[in-house]
């Protein structure tokens, strides 16, 4: 029952924004709204908001805001022990603020730091890339510690984002590029968590 409920009310959003759909570019830009000018700062939060749904080739500020309130509410069900909570966010640790934060964070720096190529060049650039890397893993991996949420939103975003571009460069010309960005990612997480590892206060 609960599930058909949820689906239901996931059916008549789907329909509603549907209707809506002709209008909802001059109320929040969509995919190119923003081409790397900092002073346009309503497109660039725009922007940054988008890429937590680009890992879905989605890029959609709407869709961003909605999936991290669905993801909010997951979380408080799942602490309130809700019958209708679903599986737990964040692998049922209650860390989800802080991942969430961390990765907001590491969203920021990384379109701070890297928006500027997507003007320069005219291309997309993985600036999505610390939102599923090492910016949460870093918080799971070290109990959301303040220094863990920091470190990989910092390390996150000056790393992950030119490593992933680099990787994805160097593919095969009939390969997606989103396979250089996720081998990029598996592989600066798995390098930089251990490396965080062995240092005083994350070990």
């Amino acid at each position: 029952m609960t599930a058909a409920l949820i689906a239901g009310a996931a059916a008549v959003m789907l329909l509603v924004l549907a209707r809506l759909r002709p209008s909802l570019p001059v109320v929040m830009p969509g995919y190119t709204g923003w081409h790397g000018d900092y002073s346009d700062v309503a497109s660039w939060a725009a922007w940054v908001v988008g890429d937590t749904t680009e890992p879905g080739y989605a890029h959609s500020a709407l869709a961003g805001a909605l999936m991290l309130l669905g993801g909010y509410l997951a979380h408080r069900a799942f602490t309130s022990k809700k019958r209708w909570m679903g599986f737990p966010v964040t692998s049922g640790t209650g860390l989800f603020g802080w991942a969430v934060g961390s990765a907001a964070l590491g969203l920021v720096l990384s379109n701070a730091a890297w928006g500027w190529t997507i003007a320069v060049s005219g291309m997309w650039y993985p600036t999505f890339v610390p939102v599923v890397s090492i910016a949460p893993a870093t918080v799971f991996a070290f109990d959301g510690s303040v220094q863990a949420i920091v470190t990989g939103a910092v390390l996150g975003a000056l790393m992950g984002p030119p490593f992933a571009a680099a990787v994805a460069r160097r593919l095969p010309p009939d390969f997606h590029p989103f396979i250089g960005n996720v081998v990029a990612m598996a592989a600066s997480t798995a390098t930089i968590v251990t490396a965080l590892s062995v240092l005083p206060g994350f070990g």
